[in-house]
């Protein structure tokens, strides 16, 4: 018996789920993450993202998933797309999204799994989390705390060429704030393969509270100018794409996307070159 938003009730007494998104279904783990999937099937998380892949993704070309936790997009997203590279390097999201990879085989045979941290440059970086792993907010911009452990970094060049992607049309990127960090380094690949870039920006994550004597206000004037140099920089990375639009296919003008990240609020845009 199935209920009205897809899971089979006898299957939920077992280890697996069944997740049906629209015309698309896959098979995924029990027990760690079935508040989360239950929020995937009842549209309470990211349902933008869905159209956002439906729309975008291509069977005659290949996507990137940078931030993949434990599979919502790449399970949806590899049966609409040639192949995906799913990178993500927090051990407790990657275990499970390896688990989840293989309850779906046969059919999840075109994910690529790779367990990196794309980074600025190549080689060992520090990579954490502020609570706990696996919980989809572990990042770059967190190797200063306690959970921090040092990790494979590689840039985005190098991930490309070492796995010979070639037919890549769509980048889905959410890395909670490690976007400031790793997109000034992709810069020449997306201007001169133009795939369409799904970037979620973190905002907030830039002006997170630190130890300081100064005055609020001061400090809060300082966060909202770092918010803005650092949207600058998104801008300028994207230049080259001829449209820029919010989850909701309206397009952004950059003048709103500067104010939404001064106000230090999550969001994310599609920088593409095809019409909505």
């Amino acid at each position: 018996m199935k209920t009205s938003k897809g899971i089979d009730s006898n299957q939920t007494k077992g280890k697996v789920l069944q997740i049906n998104k629209g015309t698309i279904s896959f098979t995924v783990k029990k027990g760690n993450y079935d508040g989360s999937w239950e929020a995937v099937l009842n549209d309470r998380w990211e349902s933008h993202t869905f159209t956002i892949f439906d729309r975008f993704l291509d069977k005659e070309y290949s996507y990137i998933d940078i931030g993949a936790w434990i599979g919502p997009t790449v399970l949806y997203g590899s049966q609409l797309a040639r192949n995906v590279y799913a990178i993500e390097p927090d051990p407790v999201a990657h275990a499970e999204l390896m688990e989840n990879i293989r309850l779906n085989l046969p059919s999840s045979k075109n994910i690529r799994l790779f367990q990196v941290c794309i980074a600025p440059e190549s080689g060992e970086i520090k990579f954490g989390n502020r609570k706990e792993w696996g919980n989809s907010r572990s990042s770059i911009f967190f190797g200063d705390q306690k959970t921090a452990r040092k990790i494979k970094g590689l840039d985005f060049e190098s991930f490309i060429k070492s796995n010979n992607i070639e037919e890549c049309n769509f980048i889905k990127m959410d890395i909670e704030g490690g976007e400031y960090i790793v997109i000034e380094s992709m810069k020449n690949y997306l201007q001169n393969n133009r795939p369409t870039l799904y970037l979620s920006l973190h905002p907030k994550i830039l002006g997170r509270p630190l130890q300081s004597e100064l005055p609020e206000f001061i400090n809060s004037f300082k966060r909202r100018i770092l918010r803005f140099s650092s949207t600058l920089k998104i801008i300028n990375c994207l230049s080259g794409y001829r449209y820029l639009y919010d989850v909701t296919g309206t397009k952004l003008s950059k003048l709103k996307l500067l104010f939404t990240s001064i106000r230090g609020k999550t969001f994310s845009i599609i920088a593409t070159d095809h019409i909505w």
